[in-house]
């Protein structure tokens, strides 16, 4: 009870403040949320990449995207990583000319992640064009994201930013971090403030503060509409992965999206683990990410595998 005691004493002002906001304020919600309702889905028909394409990958931090970006990098064609708004000013004419005149039955795969790039918000608007010149040229393009339980993101979290020494200043490194470490350090809905303000925010404090439900709103109505799939953490390996071997059709001999093919990168220590935390600590994470859970849960509610197909011809798969 004591230990319990002194992570609430402890708490900064900032934080106390985030969860009295977050109380009676998530996506339309009053206290705990009841899960999103399920709607009926109609079948996404995507195109096939057998014969080359575009696809753009937004990377959010910590769902798995570096495992996602060593598989397909396995393949062949080219692969862009843009983690700086250099890069993406770099490599945006290479995109305009593939989605005008195709890219000649390669695979063309850009990678937006972090750092100093635009933010999904800042980028809609070029991927909305990409997708109508790809449409109007025939060229097969697609869009594709993850999101990640926010619990469980909560903890990768902090036992890859704070956990591992990348020698950061925005960030505190703890060789033997206690639970009130963990808590000091959590990060107000990561998530939506990921793809509403950058990853600035993660270290951030005021904006963080200042991030708000309809931000968190309009980020998502701007996921759903951009994206084609936006996949989850916990489903990487039975929906997320199997759709991109799906789409892009690899053959026997080198299919490198195959199952006992993959393999999970950049995994971080496990110095803080979900088990170990106290109730309130817990119960803390979920007000602090309560908009982070809409989030997941509207993806999971939007993107049922079930509901893909792929075309092959004339034909579905």
């Amino acid at each position: 009870m004591a230990q319990v005691a002194s992570i609430f004493l402890i708490l900064s002002c900032t934080f106390v403040t985030y969860v009295a906001l977050v109380e009676h304020d998530t996506f339309g919600c009053v206290g705990t949320c009841s899960p999103v309702a399920a709607t009926k889905q109609d079948i996404k028909i995507l195109p096939s990449f057998e014969n080359g394409g575009v696809i753009f990958f937004l990377h959010v931090p910590k769902t798995g995207g570096v495992s996602v970006r060593s598989a397909l990098q396995e393949g062949k064609g080219q692969y862009i990583l843009s983690d700086r708004m250099v890069k993406f000013k770099k490599f945006q004419p290479k995109i305009n000319r593939a989605v005008k005149y195709g890219t000649h039955g390669k695979l063309l795969i850009f990678e937006l992640h972090a750092a100093d790039s635009p933010t999904l918000m800042e980028v809609a608007a070029t991927l909305n064009e990409w997708r109508s010149t790809a449409r109007l040229n025939n060229v097969p393009f697609f869009t594709f994201s993850i999101v990640r339980e926010p619990m469980s993101m909560a903890v990768s979290f902090f036992n890859f930013y704070n956990g591992m020494d990348h020698h950061d200043s925005h960030y505190t490194y703890y060789e033997d971090p206690s639970e009130q470490d963990f808590v000091d350090n959590l990060v107000f809905n990561p998530q939506c403030g990921f793809l509403a303000k950058s990853d600035h925010l993660f270290y951030n404090k005021t904006l963080q503060q200042f991030l708000t439900r309809e931000e968190c709103e309009a980020a998502y109505t701007t996921l759903h509409s951009e994206m084609d799939w936006v996949g989850s953490t916990d489903t990487l390996t039975s929906e997320t992965f199997p759709l991109l071997r799906r789409l892009i059709s690899t053959n026997t001999e080198a299919d490198f999206l195959a199952p006992e093919n993959l393999k999970p990168k950049n995994k971080s220590p496990s110095k803080i683990r979900q088990e170990d935390l106290t109730s309130t600590t817990v119960e803390l994470v979920h007000k602090m990410t309560r908009w982070d859970q809409v989030l997941y849960e509207k993806a999971k509610r939007d993107y049922p595998y079930s509901s893909v197909q792929v075309r092959r011809e004339g034909a579905f798969h």
